[in-house]
């Protein structure tokens, strides 16, 4: 049987925000600069922004958590 090597890949995530914390954090931001920064569209992060929709995937949730970082405050 052959070794084979696998190569360890680590992604790096945010703690995931919840919709009402995502909300509060977008009031103060140019949601075309988030959406350039995430890859998510502006009418996707004008419904999270506006509270519009609360049927968001977990991909759009976290690349949102991702862009807040540091900042990310999951208990709000």
């Amino acid at each position: 049987m052959e070794n084979v090597q696998v190569e360890e890949v680590k992604v790096k995530n945010a703690p995931m925000m919840t919709l009402d914390a995502i909300k509060d954090k977008l009031q103060d931001r140019k949601l075309y600069v988030v959406s350039d920064a995430t890859g998510l569209s502006y009418p996707t992060l004008k419904k999270l922004h506006d509270g519009e929709s609360t049927n968001f995937t977990l991909d759009t949730i976290q690349k949102v958590s991702n862009y807040f970082g540091e900042d990310t405050n999951i208990n709000k």
